[in-house]
């Protein structure tokens, strides 16, 4: 009960104090009003005018100033609807009522002095650890006034009267009460409504300075939470627009030095990136941040930013902001871990209006990939407001890798799909390098694979370089191969087609694309190490294979280095090829180019570079040969070497049989040729046979062939005058040489020790100094034509001692129809095209000694008009049965188209003397003669016994001892008709020519 009585007592001491102080401060409440006002003035330099004062007496004594005005340095700074102080009752007593337990302001609209530091044009505090002092010190300040700030529905506008806040509500207290050095506790809800932040809100719980025994060295600490951001109002460079919602909590601190850290969490929902530089917008769905940063009014800086997207990873990366509050900031930004589909990236770039079309194009043509960004950093020194698309080009860089890249190249190319593709990349500064490259080109594996390719003139110019390895298919690789060396004047491409096989290969290439347009590269070194590569050749006989060694292409050249080629056939041997071709030039350019040839099969090449009607050839052959072109040259490289041949067959278009040869050799000087052909067989006859070509410049082939035995008539273009012409396929070329033949055969005459030299240039042919022993005689032949609409042929002939009757049985007559010696000189002309007897003339002289004319139509009907029989003895045998032994029978033709006369022809002999003159006419091989016939060679006798003959001799009586005959007709079956002699000078001045069939039969036949 005491303990209650007690209580009860204290409580109405307290009662009649509260009341007593209500009393108290009830009267004397203005002056204790402007008591606390003029303290908050001197404590803040804020001026409080009231319009109206009332008291309302709580818990704790409450004055309510109605509608106040605040003043700073006499201007209006706020106006606010009610400012409510809460008194405590002891302070009454004790501190005049001071400290205010607590200041309220409802609905106060307050305008920002432009004087106050850390707050941007648009409101947003600045990370400046003088706000947080200032904003501390007037809490200090009031602390003396109250001990508890709250503000209720505020609106803040800048110096110009635009909105910054629509709405602030916000609670400020001591942590503990009292004075000290105990931090204020503010807590804020914030809200907009007007653009660009109409609907966002903001709310948030602050610590500003530092408790009493903790060493955080913060001056500020807290959290803020956001939401309703939308992003659509707001325009970046070159005006980006992101469009979406961004919601999100921001955890601060800061330091006494005015730096911030914060922890931001952002949400941003269904994300568009659209603006001008995009043709469409850009959906990027829904987007999460979250940020660690560092602010000071010198730099802001977000140390590690993480997205995902979709729920996806995105980035991680971070950036910074230097002199952010200047108009000269600039910003730099890394990026870690983005990953993008190739296909993705490519269709980002359809979407942006300044990607040229070219740029376009070659994103189009990836058909798979991804690739994976390590790294992306842009750190330019340019002020972010002079940010160009050439300060992204060169102030970019970018560590990224490649991985199951497909790639279709453009058609023009002739280059297979690119396949898994595989590499990292770099990116720095307008350079972009390529390393760790792997990819598969068709059937072909690509590895190794390094590059680079400069930008700085993107898109106009790029320029690249690319190194690379791997294994090919040739057949794939070479339409290709063939477009590059297409870009220079060559034709080699053309003729080499049906590639195939593989290869190992080193490539180096560098170039230039002109508007990202793909083009051969300028220079590029292709290093190729066949396994066994197959290519057929336009107009070869045989595909070819190569393998081993290297061969290595660059513009205009084809180096080769130990390359095994081989026909594509069993046993058709091989070349170890050596040496570089240029194919720059119309005409490929060989230089220093060796060809070892083992066992080649020459007939099936040869006919590629002689025509094989004029020169073909059988056999293997091996040498070597070294090809060298005159780079100012446009045709055929000088070829030097050896090559040797056998057994085998050679054949020259003028021969009508081959050469069979046990070895052949043919040296090359690079100048000129020469065949050596030392122990062939020709129609089974031994020869040796030599064919030169001393200059390729000047060409003439000099042949010298020695024969054992040999047939003119092997040779094509001889043949008898009268013989049916035959084609002859003769080198294409002058040609002269020299023939010798133990043994010969001109038609059916057999000689022997035979030698000659002939040519063939400008149109004319030669044979001279033929020179021979035949028939126990010699002959010598000069011959001479032209080949041409005529064919004309000049023949000069010298026999020297012939056996007639050896003629005349190699003629063909089973009793030969002369005998004894011959000699005859021959100096005749004629046309070979056409009938050549009609056509011959010239000179024709015979002379045959000690021989017997024997019996034949034309003799045999002459002498039987004579009746010998009173003259014939023992010692003289009947002439028509034993013939007309002579001592000389001579006689001179002289001719013009086929018709031949003579004056003089005369034999002389035991028997009788004969005379003729006349002519005889090869083209129709008839005769019209005149022959006069005086027997027992007695011309003497008979004539001084004319005067008693005289009457039998011109009654033409059998008794005759000489006569006189005109002959005419056909020289196989001519009339004879006997002719009186009108007298002796006349009878022994008769002559008649003698045809060529008096001597022999049958002899001329057209």
């Amino acid at each position: 009960m005491k303990f209650a009585r007690i209580l009860v007592a204290s409580l109405m001491v307290l009662v009649i104090l509260a009341g007593s102080a209500a009393v108290i401060a009830w009267h004397n409440q203005d002056r204790l009003i402007q008591l606390v006002l003029s303290r908050i003035q001197a404590q803040t330099g804020y001026n409080i005018v009231p319009a109206r004062i009332r008291l309302a007496l709580r818990s704790h004594l409450v004055v309510v100033l109605e509608n106040p005005r605040v003043y700073l340095n006499g201007t209006e700074v706020a106006q606010v609807d009610d400012l409510r102080a809460v008194i405590g009752i002891h302070a009454i007593f004790s501190r005049n009522g001071l400290p205010l337990y607590a200041l309220a302001l409802d609905h106060p609209r307050v305008r920002i002095p432009a004087s106050l530091a850390g707050v941007t044009p648009h409101g947003f505090p600045k990370p400046d650890v003088q706000v947080v002092d200032k904003l501390k010190a007037a809490l200090d300040a009031l602390s003396d006034v109250a001990q508890r700030i709250e503000i209720v529905d505020a609106k803040l506008d800048d110096v110009n009267g635009a909105p910054l806040i629509d709405q602030l509500t916000l609670t400020a207290y001591r942590q503990h009460r009292g004075v000290g050095q105990w931090p204020w506790m503010v807590n804020f809800d914030a809200a907009w409504k007007h653009a660009p932040f109409n609907g966002v809100a903001v709310s948030g719980r602050l610590r500003l300075g530092n408790s009493p025994g903790v060493a955080s060295g913060m001056a500020s600490t807290g959290r803020v939470s956001f939401k309703g951001l939308e992003l659509a109002p707001f325009q970046g460079p070159y005006g980006i627009q992101i469009a979406g919602r961004l919601e999100g909590t921001i955890r601060f601190a800061m330091r006494q030095d005015g730096v911030v850290f914060a922890d931001t969490v952002s949400a941003g929902t269904q994300m568009v990136l659209k603006g001008k530089p995009f043709a469409t917008p850009i959906a990027l769905g829904n987007v999460m941040l979250h940020a660690e940063s560092r602010a000071s009014t010198e730099r802001l800086e977000l140390k590690r930013i993480t997205a995902t997207q979709n729920a996806l990873p995105l980035f991680t990366g971070g950036g910074s902001i230097d002199r952010p509050y200047e108009d000269a900031r600039t910003a730099a930004i890394h990026v870690e871990g983005v990953r993008i589909s190739l296909m993705q990236a490519a269709a980002w770039l359809r979407t942006l209006r300044a990607i040229p079309a070219s740029v376009i194009n070659f994103a189009n043509r990836f058909t798979a990939g991804q690739i994976d960004f390590s790294e992306v950093i842009f750190n330019p020194h340019a002020a972010v407001k002079d940010w160009t698309a050439r300060t992204m080009r060169d102030n970019l860089t970018v560590h990224a890798t490649v991985n199951d890249a497909g790639y279709e190249p453009p058609p023009d190319l002739k280059l297979p799909s690119i396949e898994e593709g595989e590499g990292a990349i770099e990116y720095d500064g307008g350079l972009v390098s390529l390393t760790q490259g792997s990819a598969n080109l068709g059937h072909s594996e690509l590895s190794g694979i390094i590059g680079d390719a400069a930008f700085s003139h993107a898109p106009q110019l790029i320029s690249y370089h690319l190194r690379a390895g791997g294994g090919i298919d040739a057949g794939e690789i070479y339409p290709a191969l063939a477009n590059a060396m297409k870009a220079g004047e060559s034709n080699l491409a053309a003729k080499m087609t049906s590639v195939s096989g593989t290869a190992e290969f080193d490539l180096n290439a560098s170039g230039k694309l002109f508007h990202t347009q793909w083009s051969t590269p300028g220079d590029y070194a292709l290093k190729l190490t066949p396994d066994r590569i197959e290519f057929t050749v336009k107009g070869a006989p045989s595909a070819l294979a190569i393998k081993g060694g290297d061969v290595e292409l660059r513009p205009g050249s084809v180096a080769v280095d130990q390359i095994v080629a081989a026909p594509v056939a069993p046993q058709s041997g091989n070349a170890i090829l050596n040496g570089t071709i240029d194919t720059s030039l119309a005409h490929p350019t060989f230089q220093n180019f060796t060809g070892d040839l083992h066992e080649i099969r020459v007939e099936p090449w040869l006919p590629l570079v002689l025509d094989p009607g004029q020169f073909a050839a059988q056999g293997a052959v091996g040498g070597r040969l070294i090809a060298q072109s005159d780079p100012k040259g446009t045709g055929f490289p000088t070829i030097s070497g050896k090559l040797t041949m056998g057994p085998g067959e050679l054949r020259l278009g003028f021969l009508r049989s081959p050469i069979v040869d046990s070895s052949m050799t043919v040296m090359l000087d690079g100048k000129g040729m020469k065949l050596d052909l030392p122990g062939g067989h020709l129609e089974g006859h031994p020869v040796s046979l030599t064919i030169a070509l001393a200059d390729f410049e000047h060409p003439v082939v000099q042949l010298n062939a020695t024969n054992s035995f040999l047939d003119f008539e092997v040779m094509k273009f001889i043949r008898m005058p009268w013989s049916p012409k035959t084609p002859v396929q003769m080198f294409n070329l002058p040609i002269r040489g020299h023939i010798e033949a133990d043994h010969a055969l001109f038609g059916k005459l057999p000689m022997a020790d035979v030698n000659t030299d002939f040519d063939r240039m400008n149109g004319e042919w030669h044979v001279t100094n033929l020179t021979a022993k035949a028939l126990g005689g010699e002959v010598r032949v000069d011959l001479a034509g032209r080949s041409g609409p005529d064919n004309h042929i000049h023949i000069k002939t010298q026999i020297e001692d012939v056996d007639a009757a050896a003629l005349c049985l190699m003629a063909g007559q089973s009793s030969p129809a002369l005998s004894g010696r011959l000699r005859a000189t021959a100096d005749l002309w004629g046309d070979t095209d056409v009938d050549f007897f009609s056509s011959l003339g010239g000179i024709l002289g015979v002379e045959a000694r000690k021989g017997t004319l024997n019996r034949f139509a034309l003799v045999t009907r002459v002498l039987s008009f004579i009746d010998l029989k009173n003259w014939l003895t023992a010692k003289l045998p009947d002439p028509r049965i034993a013939g007309i032994p002579f001592d000389t029978l001579t006689a001179t033709f002289n001719g013009a188209g086929g018709d031949f006369n003579t004056r003089d022809l005369q034999l002389s002999g035991p028997v009788m003397e004969i005379r003729a003159r006349g002519a005889v006419r090869l083209s129709d091989s008839t005769v019209d003669m005149e022959i006069s016939l005086i027997p027992f060679d007695t011309v003497n006798w008979l004539v001084r016994k004319i005067p008693i003959i005289g009457g039998n001799i011109s009654s033409g009586s059998k008794g005759l001892v000489a006569a006189y005959f005109h002959v005419r007709g056909p020289i196989n079956s001519p009339s004879v008709t006997p002719k009186p002699i009108t007298s002796v000078a006349e009878f022994v001045a008769k002559t008649l020519s003698l045809p060529i069939n008096i001597i022999r039969p049958n002899t001329i036949n057209p």
